[in-house]
Formats: structure tokens, C-alpha cells, sequence
């Protein structure tokens, strides 16, 4: 399933490779410690059980969150969590918005 608009009653779908996702964007990050001063290279968890990905970190103009995956990732759904890690130590994260498309950002 690509998407689901409950508003118009519509589910979109599609074959498993459009699932895949190279980067999410997401509400304004929260940091532990002092925000960096540009892009960030971290590995980004998008659910409890995902194991990391790779992934540069930075901001857009509007104050939100743009995070760009090493490689596509399945599975980014709204209104979960991307936390942003340097090895076990958690640097900060974001709520997620949407998934970018090739196309996005």
C-alpha cells in the first residue's frame, strides 16, 4: 500500500519497489545538546525494531527536518519517530511528516 486518504476514501497501490523511500522529511528536530551548524552524517533509526541507515541530517528554510538515506528505505510512515544516532549515542530526532520521492525536496 503506497497511501491511504481517508478523507477520500482511497487507498493507493503499487509494486513493493515504490515503497522504497530515499529520505523522509519531518517537524523541527529536537537535539540533546547544541544543534549542529549544518548537515549531519548519523545513522537514523525510522521505527524501534529498524536496525539504522546511513543518512545526512539537515535543515529546510521553514525549520523542518530533511533527512537523505545512504540507501532507500521502506517502511517511513507519518507520525512515527526518526531518531538521529553517532554510534549508540543518541545526537537527537524528529517526528516524521512525509517520505521524499525522488522528485521531493
Amino acid at each position: 500500500m503506497l497511501s491511504v486518504e481517508p478523507d477520500l476514501n482511497q487507498v493507493t497501490v503499487g509494486e513493493a519497489k515504490e515503497l522504497l523511500a530515499p529520505g523522509l522529511v519531518g517537524g523541527a528536530a529536537h537535539w540533546i545538546g547544541p544543534p549542529p551548524d549544518g548537515p549531519l552524517a548519523a545513522t537514523v533509526k525510522i521505527r524501534s525494531r529498524h536496525g539504522g541507515v546511513r543518512a545526512t541530517v539537515g535543515a529546510l528554510d521553514d525549520g523542518s527536518t530533511v533527512v537523505d538515506f545512504a540507501e532507500p528505505q521502506r517502511g517511513v510512515a507519518p507520525g512515527q519517530a526518526a531518531v538521529f544516532y553517532d554510534g549508540s549515542r543518541v545526537l537527537g530526532g524528529c517526528w516524521i511528516e512525509r517520505a521524499t520521492s525522488p522528485a521531493t525536496v
